[in-house]
Parts: structure tokens; C-alpha cells; sequence
């Protein structure tokens, strides 16, 4: 049933973006005949600026006040060099991304080269006239951050009113014709509370895909050890995966469902830095100054990123959780050059 639910909703990506369909069978050539490893997704990050405060929240630790954002140009630039390298998917972060006015710049450009796009975002700027502009050009999904299905607790999780925006932004997607996905960071607690499996009856109950994404240590939760996942947590991921109508990362490889960081992922800062997951704050060069494939072959090397990795690097991976600790959380701004760990 989950096969036959991915290979429609595949398809309605598919039938939307006429141009993705060759680049597509190109990189499965590419990965079959070629054992080559093209790229897939690249999380392209705006301004860090937001208006909520999230308990969560990553990007308190990369916002630097001495260093230059790319210009738009710099971002056009960035899809340029990430679609040569095979990406086929654009996930638009913040920061905020919807503060931003080059947004919509940046997602019809990526347009054009025939990737599908999605959008992460709180909601609260999602107006009926704002949903419409990003229909208008074509952006492909829009998703929702809901993390907690009650209102009380969503709104301390993230701020006060959180909840009604969510509300509104979905509401709004809905009548003009956006794709909405739940976007829920899962915590040990939630799985074992019932709260992340409510965030999914929401789901069912709107006809939404929930996504879900792991919790990583790092910003506010630098010192939350405790969000890292047991054996206990992951066998209850692992039956939630099963579900047709959740999504996570690591569903989004090209054939076996596994966290493909540094492979098929990549995130991009707001200053150029590559790294291979928003989550893994190590970078391997800058797309404004460096070859996009020797970023990349250097992240092939690298003894973190070898081997099946199950699920998301920061959540789970025992050499990773001490890494962070011992190197990368004495930084002050991350990212960290790899060439310091």
C-alpha cells in the first residue's frame, strides 16, 4: 500500500515538472550503468532572521554578524552548480525563508531547471495573497511546521499563536490549491507519549502527508542529550515509517530507504558553506569559490559518511553524538571545516 501511495504522489511531481522526468532517468543511469552518485536534495538556506523563538531551533549557532549572506546572484548560482551535479530537489530553509523577498526569485529560477521545490516554513506569513504568489510560481510543496498536536503545546514549543497560524497557513495552502506535507520534529518523548502518533491521526484526518524529521543536538538543544534516540525510540521510527502516509529523509534516496547525508543531500548556508546535512554542521568548502564535486569527493571520504547508515546521522550515530560533543559544540558559529575535527 506505502509503494503504491509514493509512486502517485512520484508521479504528481512528475506530471507537473515536464523537465524532471529526463533528468531523472539521467541520474538512474548515471547510479546503474555509471556507478556514479548523483545528487538528489540540497537544502538551500536563506536569511537565518525568524520571528519565532523555537526551543529546537538550529540556526541560532549560524547566524554570524561578521560574515555576508549570498546575493541573489549567489544563490542562482549555487542551484547552477547543485543541478549539474544531479539534484532534482530544492528544500527552501530558514531561518524564516518566507521573510525573505528573493524567495520567489530563487524558486523560479530553480524552476527552470526542472527540479521539484518545497518550502519550510512556520506559516505565519502564509496570507491567502502570499499562498497564491508561490502557486503562481509553481512551487511544488509547502511544509508546515506542526510538531505537537496541542494547541498549548505547540505554542510553548515554538510561540505563542503558533498554533492558529498553522491553522491559517494550512487553511490557505488548501484553497488555492498548495500541496501541504506536516512537517513534526519526533523526541523521544513524543514516540513514546502517543503525541507524535496524534500529530499523524491530524494528518489522516486532513488527507496530509506527515513528514517527520529526527531530533538533532545541536542550537538550543546543543546540551539536550537527551534527544538522542534509543533502541527503544528507533523501533517505534521504524513502525512509523511503515506508514503510507509518513515521509522522512531518509525515504527521499533513490533506492534504499537510509540516511544518504554527503551522498545524495547536501545543505548550503546562507554564506555558501556545504554541508552534507542541515543537521551536521561540518562543512567541506564553499559553493561560491570551490568545484561542487570535489566538495563532494571530500565528503566521500570521510569516515562519518561510509557504509549503511539507517537513520539521521545526529540522532542515532553513537561517533557522531561524540564528535559534536567533544569538537563541533565548543564552537561559537558553526559550521566547523572538517579540516578542524
Amino acid at each position: 500500500m506505502k509503494a503504491a501511495a509514493k509512486l502517485i504522489e512520484n508521479g504528481s511531481f512528475l506530471l507537473s515538472n515536464f523537465n524532471l522526468t529526463p533528468r531523472l532517468i539521467n541520474n538512474f543511469f548515471k547510479i546503474i550503468f555509471l556507478n556514479q552518485r548523483p545528487l538528489r536534495t540540497v537544502d538551500l538556506c536563506f536569511d537565518y532572521q525568524c520571528n519565532y523563538k523555537c526551543q529546537h531551533c538550529y540556526a541560532v549557532d549560524f547566524a554570524n554578524p561578521k560574515r555576508k549572506g549570498m546575493k541573489l546572484e549567489d544563490y542562482k548560482l549555487a542551484i547552477d552548480k547543485c543541478t549539474k551535479e544531479g539534484a532534482i530537489h530544492f528544500n527552501l530553509v530558514g531561518g524564516e525563508p518566507t521573510m525573505d523577498e528573493r524567495l520567489f526569485d530563487v524558486v523560479s529560477h530553480a524552476k527552470k531547471k526542472g527540479a521539484v521545490i518545497s518550502l519550510a516554513t512556520n506559516g505565519s506569513f502564509l496570507s491567502l495573497d502570499f499562498c497564491q504568489r508561490l502557486k503562481d510560481i509553481k512551487l511544488d510543496v509547502v511544509l508546515l511546521s506542526m510538531d505537537l498536536p496541542d494547541k498549548e503545546d505547540l505554542d510553548n514549543f515554538r510561540k505563542k499563536g503558533c498554533f492558529e497560524d498553522v491553522m491559517s497557513a494550512l487553511e490557505n495552502c488548501t484553497k488555492v490549491g498548495l500541496k501541504v506535507y506536516i512537517s513534526a520534529v519526533m523526541t523521544p518523548e513524543s514516540l513514546k507519549n502517543g503525541k507524535t502518533r496524534r500529530m499523524l491521526e491530524f494528518c489522516l484526518k486532513h488527507k496530509i502527508l506527515l513528514h517527520t524529521n529526527l531530533p538533532a543536538i545541536m542550537g538550543r538543544w546543543k546540551n539536550a542529550t537527551q534527544m538522542f534516540l534509543d533502541e527503544e525510540d528507533k523501533k517505534i521510527v521504524r513502525e512509523l515509517y511503515k506508514h503510507r502516509y509518513v515521509r522522512s529523509c531518509e525515504m527521499s534516496s533513490y533506492f534504499k530507504t537510509a540516511c544518504r547525508s554527503g551522498w545524495e543531500k547536501l545543505h548550503i548556508t546562507e554564506y555558501g558553506d556545504v554541508m552534507p546535512c542541515t543537521f551536521v554542521p561540518i562543512h567541506f568548502g564553499n559553493i561560491l569559490t570551490d568545484s561542487l564535486k570535489d566538495i563532494r569527493k571530500k565528503m566521500h571520504d570521510y569516515d562519518l559518511f561510509k557504509g549503511e547508515i539507517e537513520m539521521c546521522i545526529p540522532s542515532t550515530h553513537s561517533e557522531y553524538k561524540k564528535i559534536y560533543e567533544e569538537k563541533i559544540s565548543k564552537h561559537k558559529y558553526l559550521p566547523v571545516s572538517h579540516t578542524d575535527i
